[in-house]
């Protein structure tokens, strides 16, 4: 009985394996989608950069890391705090020109205005404590 079980959610996990590699090969077959997943995708490391170049600045001259994930790598990794984080993003960059799906795009885009809002907000803390 508990292997017809697995076998049945092995083969619902398939079809919908199967159903989104179908759907990102159609993603990636539209140029102009196919464009704003690498748009959107070199944005998103673009603004990681950025926010780990603000972030060490606004650290030196006194601010603290909000985010307690991103606080534990800079205490327990010291300057290569950063280095995970960009693997991560450039994951995702990945990710996201593999499937460059409207929905996929629309958050993205949405998740890039957030990030650029705490790279200024991060300069600005910066400028104002140095």
């Amino acid at each position: 009985m508990l292997t017809a079980a697995f076998g049945n959610i092995r083969s619902i996990m398939t079809a919908r394996v199967s159903k989104y590699e179908r759907e990102a090969e159609q993603a990636r077959a539209n140029p102009a989608q196919a464009r704003a997943g690498y748009l959107i995708a070199g944005t998103f490391v673009m603004l990681g950069i950025l926010d780990a170049i603000s972030t060490n600045w606004a650290l030196e001259v006194g601010a603290f890391e909000v985010n307690s994930f991103m606080r534990y790598l800079q205490e327990h990794l010291g300057a290569l705090w950063f280095i995970p984080k960009i693997m991560l993003q450039a994951l995702v960059a990945t990710m996201i020109v593999w499937s460059p799906n409207k929905p996929t795009i629309i958050i993205m885009a949405l998740t890039c205005c957030w990030t650029a809002s705490v790279v200024i907000s991060n300069f600005i803390i910066a400028s104002i404590l140095s």
